[in-house]
């Protein structure tokens, strides 16, 4: 099955969380194909209400406090998560350390800066907060400092991505598999919109998440090599 990506905004699910997040609910690009075949399964239910018919390829909405599905459109098709993956890489950075811990820029996550994707132009030697990490990741999408954050937590990123997937399965996902924490793609990694809203669900009962995913911008002061502030979320390139 053809796999197509996921919107870059934040997953949000249930009424309530919708709002506090200000963000539609994870749904994938619209393709024709996916379009034409998809199924809105929860229009089947008995005197349920009817959902809309959306562009996107699949979508869920999860009521977060009992699981119910609300609305369900191919929510098991098996999708690119693209950027989604760092609602996990963020998880996992705050289950296993503190805000205030210090996170030094290697080589491992310097290498992120040309890699093609997102960044905030870190430099090697540079140290950070792992909250101001984490607000690097979820507001500018960055890959270094989500690199480097796998490596400092999981003693090596291949380490980290061995987390990640474990912690998916501890969660009930049955159809996820992570192959780095940055969502560059890669043909083996991929998930549905059924197990990334049981990863949000995590994540939005973990302190910390909701600030930092809900910010809509942040401030790095100067660093010990920047020699100024920066303003996120500014994205580079």
């Amino acid at each position: 099955m053809k796999k197509t990506k996921l919107t870059a905004a934040l997953l949000a699910f249930g009424i309530s969380a919708s709002m506090i997040f200000q963000t539609p609910v994870y749904a994938t690009e619209d393709t024709a194909a996916a379009t034409a075949t998809s199924t809105i399964t929860t229009n089947s239910i008995s005197g349920w209400p009817q959902g809309p018919e959306i562009t996107s390829a699949s979508a869920v909405i999860m009521e977060d406090t009992t699981n119910t599905i609300l609305y369900a459109k191919d929510m098991d098709q098996a999708l690119s998560p693209a950027g989604a993956v760092k609602i996990m890489t963020c998880l996992l950075a705050l289950e296993n350390s503190q805000l205030t811990d210090q996170v030094t820029m290697t080589e491992t996550g310097v290498s992120g800066v040309t890699d093609g994707g997102a960044h905030i132009s870190s430099q090697l030697g540079e140290v950070f907060t792992m909250e101001q990490c984490l607000y690097a990741i979820m507001l500018a999408s960055a890959n270094d400092i989500a690199l480097q954050i796998a490596e400092q937590i999981g003693g090596s990123v291949d380490a980290f991505v061995e987390k990640m997937n474990s912690r998916a399965q501890e969660l009930g996902c049955t159809n996820t598999v992570f192959t780095n924490p940055t969502g560059l793609p890669d043909d083996n990694q991929h998930t549905t919109a059924h197990d990334l809203a049981l990863i949000m669900q995590a994540a939005i009962n973990t302190d910390g998440f909701r600030d930092i995913a809900s910010a809509t911008s942040y401030t790095i002061p100067a660093t010990n090599v920047s020699g100024g502030a920066a303003t996120l979320p500014t994205v580079f390139p």
